[in-house]
């Protein structure tokens, strides 16, 4: 039978109603993501105001850029090694030479099926922050990280160990210097450690001390995420 090709256009305009709906279901998606994310910064920016920060919710260029100069090394150490255009909001505190900083940093690796999203949120001192122990900036840097048995038992040949310390052990990975490690890690200090939530991780020493949590928050979570950083800060010596 000779056919007019009525078929396939109809086949194509059958299509159309069911494609409608999910595009605008996408749509609709990351306007809703968008306003969400938009209600989440200014509750961030609220709780940093709160902290006594300078904060810059869309920072400059040219900001982001003298900020990750300033603390390359450590954000390598970090897992925040793309770059300065990873930083989404940046806020100091205290006064200059002795400024801390908190910061939120995003980037994504991948694509298609394997396209992941790494999202953390940062707080650091330098060594000559007036909270810190004097001295503390001349120690070589030790790293620990709370982190899940997977990624662990990847890193694990290159862990550390503190002898007397299993129980820290068991829960935290630790990278660098045993003998900055033995001088932080008192036993006050590994009680509040206990409590730290999974994918946290500390780095202390080569002028810095830093916090990272592995994961974006809101107002409320930076706001508990700040109280428990310093309930570490208060057990360094």
């Amino acid at each position: 039978m000779y056919s007019l090709g009525w078929e396939k256009k109809l086949q194509a305009w059958v299509l159309v109603p069911a494609a409608v709906p999910l595009c605008l279901s996408i749509i609709f998606g990351r306007w809703r993501f968008a306003r969400l994310n938009r209600q989440r910064l200014l509750g961030v920016s609220a709780t940093l105001e709160s902290l006594g920060f300078m904060a810059s919710m869309e920072p400059k260029p040219e900001t982001k850029t003298s900020f990750w100069q300033s603390m390359e090394k450590v954000m390598s150490y970090m897992e925040m090694d793309r770059g300065s255009e990873a930083v989404q909001w940046l806020a100091l505190r205290g006064e200059e030479g002795s400024r801390m900083a908190a910061w939120e940093y995003l980037y994504t690796t991948g694509g298609g099926k394997t396209h992941q999203v790494h999202q953390f949120t940062g707080l650091a001192w330098p060594a000559t922050h007036p909270d810190l122990p004097e001295g503390l900036g001349l120690l070589p840097g030790c790293h620990l990280r709370k982190t899940g048995r997977l990624q662990r038992r990847a890193w694990r040949k290159h862990e550390a160990t503190v002898p007397g310390m299993e129980a820290l052990h068991k829960i935290w990975a630790l990278y660098g210097s045993v003998e900055t490690a033995t001088r932080v890690l008192t036993p006050e200090m590994l009680a509040v450690l206990e409590r730290s939530p999974k994918f946290e991780s500390w780095f202390i020493g080569d002028g810095w001390v830093c916090c990272r949590f592995r994961s974006d928050l809101d107002g409320k979570n930076l706001q508990l995420f700040w109280d428990h950083a310093h309930e570490v800060l208060k057990r360094l010596r």
